[in-house]
C-alpha cells in the first residue's frame, strides 16, 4: 500500500471508529479509491443530520460574521463547521472563512467533504485559499488538498499549484485527486524545468505511482512532451521510469 493510501485507510478507520487493523482488506485499493470511499461515508453522515445542519446554518446567518466566526472557533470546532459549511450560502461561508484563524480554517479543510462544498470552494477568494494551502502544506495534509482539486476552478488550481515549490508535494497531492484529467491544464502550465523536477522526483523517491497515474490520463501531446523530457535525464532515471510505468506511458 502506498503512503497516500495508508493515510486514507487510517482516516476511514477513524471515521468509522474502528482499529485500522480491521480494515486491512483495503490494502489493495488505490489512494484515490479510498478517498472516494471516505467521502461517501462522510456524506452519509451529513445526510443523516441534514435537517439539523440546515437549521443551524439558517440561525448562523442572523449573527454578525465576526461573532459567528468567534462562536465557530471557541464553541463549535472544525469538524462541525466543516459539516455545516455546505449548508451555508456560499457568499456567507466565504465571508465567515475570512474571519477564521488560518490554523482553524486549515483544520476545517481537513474535515470538509469537498463534493458537497463545490459552490463554497469556488466562492473563496484566492488569497484565502493560498493561506489555507500554506497551512495544509506545513501540516502535510496532502489528502485534504488533493480531495478539493476537482471542486476548484481550473485557473485557481493552476495558480495554487504554482505556489508549491517542492515537486514531491505536488505529486503527493496529485495522488489524492480522483479524476486526474482535471490536472491536464496544470501540467500545461509547467515549464520544462518544472516537468523535469517532477520526473526526477518520481524516479528518485516514492512518488512514481502518482506521476504514472497522472501521465496515463494526459493528452497525447502532453505525454509526448514528458517522453521527450524524460529522454534528457540520466540513464538510471530513464530505466526506473520504464520499469515502473504502464504501457500507456512507457511503450508509446
Amino acid at each position: 500500500m502506498s503512503p497516500a493510501a495508508e493515510v486514507e485507510a487510517r482516516r476511514i478507520a477513524a471515521l468509522l471508529g474502528v482499529p485500522a487493523a480491521e480494515l486491512s482488506y483495503l490494502r489493495s485499493r488505490s489512494a484515490s479509491a479510498l478517498t472516494r470511499l471516505r467521502l461517501a461515508i462522510a456524506c452519509a453522515g451529513m445526510e443523516r443530520h441534514q435537517r439539523s445542519f440546515e437549521r443551524l446554518a439558517r440561525a448562523s446567518t442572523l449573527l454578525p460574521t465576526t461573532l459567528a466566526a468567534r462562536i465557530a472557533q471557541e464553541h463549535l470546532g472544525p469538524a462541525l463547521i466543516a459539516a455545516l459549511a455546505p449548508f451555508l450560502p456560499p457568499a456567507r461561508a466565504a465571508l465567515l472563512g475570512q474571519r477564521l484563524e488560518p490554523a482553524f480554517l486549515a483544520e476545517v479543510a481537513v474535515h470538509l467533504v469537498p463534493n458537497r462544498a463545490g459552490p463554497l470552494l469556488a466562492a473563496l477568494p484566492l488569497t484565502l485559499l493560498s493561506t489555507t494551502l500554506q497551512q495544509l502544506l506545513a501540516r502535510g495534509e496532502y489528502a485534504a488538498m488533493g480531495a478539493v482539486v476537482e471542486q476548484l476552478p481550473t485557473e485557481t488550481v493552476t495558480r495554487l499549484a504554482a505556489e508549491i515549490a517542492d515537486p514531491a508535494e505536488l505529486l503527493l497531492i496529485a495522488a489524492y485527486v480522483g479524476d486526474k484529467r482535471c490536472l491536464r491544464p496544470v501540467v500545461d502550465s509547467f515549464d520544462d524545468n518544472a516537468i523535469l523536477q517532477l520526473l526526477r522526483c518520481a524516479t528518485e523517491g516514492a512518488a512514481m505511482s502518482a506521476l504514472i497515474e497522472l501521465t496515463a490520463v494526459l493528452e497525447a501531446p502532453q505525454q509526448q512532451r514528458l517522453r521527450n523530457l524524460l529522454a534528457t535525464l540520466p540513464e538510471p532515471s530513464r530505466r526506473a521510469w520504464v520499469e515502473a510505468a504502464s504501457p500507456a506511458t512507457a511503450s508509446a
